[in-house]
């Protein structure tokens, strides 16, 4: 339903796999969000094994600590279990440095990709904020467009609303009249991407990739 928040992250859909490595093994990220991956490799994967997934992207050398939540056949396999495989994979840790290196790789991915949209237009119509909540209480701010109005309230919580999306409490207003202009008139992909973007300005609050 309209309005209703969600706790997951958006991923970003790579139409070119990057080549990565996890532990020894290579792999090719096809899928990739602040909190986990999609990897591509032939033969199975073991749920729950973890290790070090590496790679380079947008100039940006990145090493996470990572879990393997799932793997999934794509097809025929031989009796050794070869084969192409999907693993999904959680993020467990991070140095600050790859941390911050893995959000300006997925962000300048993603304006590409909102760029290629060419968003434009005139500013929204912005309401005030929901003051049930004192200043001190929440770090975060979630627009919600209602009826082709933007309305806006502090939370508590990073979600990301349907209709909308969420910041940190400190963002700059020029950007997020920005935001809102382009989430308008994106399509729902596009509005889907500037989720994603929303929520890499807000991922080192949360402390996501976890710093290890």
């Amino acid at each position: 339903m309209p309005g209703r928040e969600r706790r997951e992250f958006q991923r970003l859909h790579l139409a070119e796999p990057v080549e990565a490595r996890f532990g020894e093994r290579p792999v090719r990220l096809v899928e990739i969000g602040i909190s986990g991956a999609r990897l591509e490799h032939l033969g199975r994967s073991t749920p729950g094994s973890t290790g070090k997934l590496a790679f380079a992207w947008e100039s940006e050398q990145v090493e996470i600590d990572v879990e393997i939540v799932r793997c999934v056949s794509l097809g025929t396999q031989s009796a050794n279990g070869e084969g192409l495989h999907h693993s999904g994979v959680l993020f467990l840790g991070a140095t600050e440095g790859a941390g911050d290196a893995l959000r300006r790789a997925i962000s300048s991915a993603v304006v590409s990709r909102l760029t290629e949209q060419k968003l434009q237009g005139p500013p929204p119509d912005l309401y005030e904020f929901d003051e049930t909540l004192r200043p001190g209480d929440a770090m975060f701010l979630t627009y919600t467009l209602d009826d082709g109005v933007w309305r806006k309230r502090r939370a508590f919580l990073p979600e990301q609303p349907e209709v909308g999306f969420t910041v940190a409490l400190d963002e700059d207003k020029d950007e997020l009249q920005r935001l809102c202009r382009a989430y308008e008139q994106a399509d729902r992909e596009g509005r889907r991407l500037l989720r994603l973007f929303c929520e890499l300005s807000i991922s080192d609050a949360m402390n996501v990739p976890r710093q290890r």
